[in-house]
C-alpha cells in the first residue's frame, strides 16, 4: 500500500477558514500547509513539495497584485503544480488566471472541494 499523500497549500486571507480546510483535507489523506498572505504562501511553496495550491482570489487584490501575476509566481516556483482559485465574488470568471486549473465559488461545499481537488491530484 502506498504511503504517498498529496500535499496541498491553502493560501487564504481568512485565518479562521484555514483550520477547517486543513481538517477536512487531512481527514481525506492530504498533507496540508496553510498561509494567510501571499508572501508566506510563496515562501511555503518554495520550501515544500506541493502538489496543488488553493488560492484565495481576493487575497491577490488585497496584496495589490493581479491574480495572473501570483499564478505565474506559483508556476515559476513549482512548475506543473495544480492551481485551484476560489472566491466569493463571481467576477473571478472575468479575470481567471490562464494557468488556473479550476475555480470554485465560496462558500464551498466540502464534497465539491474534495471532488475538484481529487480530480487535480489523484
Amino acid at each position: 500500500m502506498s504511503s504517498w499523500k498529496p500535499t496541498v497549500l491553502c493560501i487564504d486571507r481568512y485565518k479562521n477558514l484555514l483550520p477547517s480546510v486543513k481538517l477536512l483535507l487531512t481527514n481525506q489523506g492530504y498533507e496540508v500547509l496553510t498561509a494567510c498572505d501571499i508572501a508566506d504562501g510563496l515562501s511555503c511553496l518554495a520550501n515544500s513539495s506541493t502538489d496543488a495550491v488553493i488560492l484565495d482570489y481576493t487575497l491577490c487584490c488585497h496584496d495589490h497584485r493581479s491574480p495572473e501575476c501570483i499564478a505565474n509566481k506559483i508556476q515559476a516556483l513549482r512548475p506543473g503544480v495544480k492551481l485551484m482559485v476560489w472566491c466569493a465574488d463571481d467576477s473571478i470568471y472575468e479575470d481567471l488566471p490562464p494557468c488556473a486549473d479550476t475555480v470554485l465559488m465560496k462558500p464551498v461545499d466540502p464534497g465539491h472541494l474534495l471532488e475538484k481537488l481529487n480530480s487535480l491530484v489523484r
